[in-house]
């Protein structure tokens, strides 16, 4: 199984709300986790920002809310300007899963701001009770570029 790595959602979300202590991104930090989603044909991709705005995927084995990510670590990329959020394996033991993708969000104690989705390209089962997702070992589970407008002087997620 290939490693997976994060699409970024609608760039407009962030910058948007970018004043928003919720929004701002301390990566080894912050409370980030992952959930599954069931259905991807329905995923709302263009309007997608907050948790509520996502349906969970209901299955044995499952909580609602999904799961941390565990043993987060953050690269920079000079080559590429990019900052990577890498993570060990997201597991979820005995379960009986089927997931069509996953969703990295940021829990806070108000709007739960989504950070990224993973399209599975179709349905994913767990295999002998176990299902796991495990993020692509070079990209990491988020990738964002790195770019720095000279009007701004500084780096700003693009």
């Amino acid at each position: 199984m290939a490693g997976e790595v994060c699409s970024w959602l609608p760039q407009q979300i962030l910058r948007q709300h970018s004043h928003r202590p919720e929004h701002h991104l301390r990566w080894l930090v912050d409370d980030l986790r992952v959930i599954l989603i069931g259905d991807m044909d329905g995923f709302p991709i263009d309007t997608a920002a907050y948790l509520p705005d996502v349906t969970e995927v209901e299955a044995a084995g499952y909580i609602p809310g999904g799961m941390a990510l565990a043993d987060p670590r953050v690269e920079y990329d000079q080559p590429t300007r990019q900052v990577r959020l890498h993570a060990a394996p997201s597991v979820w033991p005995d379960s009986r899963i089927v997931a069509e993708g996953a969703v990295i969000w940021k829990h806070t104690d108000t709007l739960d701001p989504l950070l990224g989705v993973v399209d599975f390209d179709g349905p994913r089962v767990s295999v002998d009770g176990v299902f796991e997702i495990e993020w692509d070992p070079e990209l990491g589970a988020l990738a964002y570029e790195v770019v720095v407008p000279a009007r701004f002087g500084g780096a700003v997620f693009a």
